[in-house]
């Protein structure tokens, strides 16, 4: 025999199927919450208040954007018909800490939210949903945010002056009518709908009861590439696993908590710390009091043993300024600081690396070291004028970082017959190819029938001698000159 060749070809086979109706039926306006903000046309100062869910645990940010929609005309979608408003809008929705609620702010323009004005002349709000579907689709309701069918979200507030429509969508939401293609949705089963773009507002008027405008909800922010939800890594800071060397000392008045979570291709990592009350991550580092947060960095480096930095978050060796929003050279360029939760978040990927600092200090490649994450050779350090706190980076869940040994995720069978001329050969062989969790390596078995797979021969003495095993890149029916791995042989034993 003069060798077995074959080849793997990957296939990504995806289906969709988008199907709905949506049921535009017109229910009169109910339990509409208007809050005023000053002095209005016809409205009394009264403000009624929205039932609001227990959110302490899973607050807003101070600020951000993390998806948007543009609403306009030509968006409609209609079943028959065309829509005559000249009526505009934008909405923008922001994710709470751990995505259990979506807050969103829908600001109009030629279309009144006060929905006592509609006239001939006035085009006034009658109606506004969350759909179901993409952007040429009709589809079923996902939120009924006022206006019918009567369940309208709870935390919805009707703002005249500024023309606005503020509300929280969450789990409390979900409805009770019977009807599946009319009901309010839990956000939690909307997440992929969400981060896919698969779900739009619906704008009703009374110029157009069927949608006067429309937009698609479209991610703005890269939270949805994290399951947020999953286990993942934790950490402990505190001043106990400070390895006091180097001019490295303790602080014992801090601590700190601190989470992780591969993104989906396991290219990039999302970490939080959050902080004891008394430290100060406002921005006052340059001042050094012992309270002021100077610099945090993630490090190589298993417990017990000081290593090299493997990303910069912020803080010497970059620059350190009044305000550290980040150095672009050096700091994690995703850097968030939440004053309210007292935390610093931001996403660590290949984006991140940086050669102008000695190997020792430069933030690195997250790629090169995802095994490192697996043996929790990680930790974060916090660094005080007075001292630091740190914290090793463990794994929650250790079937994150192993191989599923009943699972395979390729498999090629092997033969004389793909070989490219033949051979004669009547060997035969089973592939079985699995990745791992985190997608840095491939495990291989590869079971072979009427071949000696002595591994110690330089030499074939017989026709059954296996002497060099590879790894080509090609399809089927053509040879691969090029070689993705010796497994062993040639071109060396």
């Amino acid at each position: 025999m003069n060798g077995i060749g074959y080849a793997l070809m990957l296939f990504l086979a995806v289906t969709v199927s988008l199907s709905g109706i949506s049921l535009y039926t017109d229910y009169s306006v109910s339990n509409l919450v208007y809050a005023h903000d000053g002095d209005g046309d016809g409205f009394d100062d009264d403000t009624l208040e929205p039932v609001v869910d227990d959110a302490s645990n899973d607050p807003f940010p101070a600020s951000g954007e993390d998806f948007v929609a543009n609403l306009t005309t030509d968006a409609i979608v209609t079943a028959g018909g065309s829509t005559n408003s000249i009526g505009t809008g934008s909405v923008s929705l922001l994710w709470s800490e751990n995505q259990e609620r979506l807050q969103y702010t829908i600001k109009l323009t030629d279309i009144s939210v006060d929905t006592t004005v509609g006239s001939d002349t006035v085009e006034a709000l009658t109606k506004i949903h969350i759909h179901q579907g993409g952007p040429a689709d009709l589809g079923p309701h996902a939120l009924n945010i006022f206006g019918g069918p009567a369940e309208d979200d709870a935390e919805m507030e009707v703002h005249v002056d500024d023309n606005e429509i503020h509300g929280i969508w969450g789990d409390i939401d979900i409805g009770s009518l019977t009807s599946d293609t009319a009901r309010s949705r839990q956000l939690s089963d909307m997440r992929e709908q969400l981060c896919d773009g698969e779900l739009y507002f619906n704008i009703h008027t009374n110029w157009n009861p069927s949608g006067a405008i429309r937009g698609q909800i479209i991610p703005e922010s890269e939270l949805c590439d994290f399951n947020l939800g999953d286990d993942g890594f934790s950490a402990e800071l505190d001043a106990l696993q400070v390895i006091a060397a180097g001019g490295l000392g303790k602080d014992d008045d801090f601590f700190g908590t601190a989470e992780a979570h591969f993104d989906q291709t396991r290219d990039a990592m999302y970490y939080k710390i959050k902080f004891s009350d008394n430290v100060n991550i406002s921005g006052t580092n340059t001042e050094e009091t012992s309270d002021n947060l100077a610099a945090l960095h993630l490090h190589i480096g298993e417990e017990g043993n000081n290593g090299d930095h493997a990303l910069n978050i912020f803080g010497a060796p970059c620059t350190i300024t009044s305000d550290p929003t980040f150095d672009a050279t050096c700091d994690d360029t995703q850097m968030e600081i939440n004053l309210d939760e007292n935390s610093i978040s931001g996403v660590w990927d290949d984006s991140d690396r940086e050669t102008t600092r000695s190997d020792h200090t430069r933030s690195k490649n997250i790629s090169d070291h995802i095994g490192d994450i697996c043996d929790e050779k990680l930790y974060f350090q916090a660094h005080f004028s007075d001292g630091n706190i740190r914290g090793q980076l463990h794994l929650d869940d250790h079937s994150l970082c192993d191989y599923d040994p009943n699972h395979s995720d390729f498999t090629a069978v092997i033969d004389e017959s793909q070989i490219v001329g033949g051979t004669g050969s009547t060997a035969t062989g089973i592939a079985d190819f699995r990745f791992s969790s985190h997608y840095d390596e491939l495990q291989y078995l590869i079971d072979l029938d009427g071949l000696d797979t002595d591994d110690t021969q330089t030499l074939a003495t017989t026709d059954d001698d296996l002497t060099a095993l590879h790894f080509h890149n090609a399809p089927a029916g053509v040879n691969g000159p090029i070689h993705l791995l010796n497994v062993f042989g040639i071109p060396e034993f």
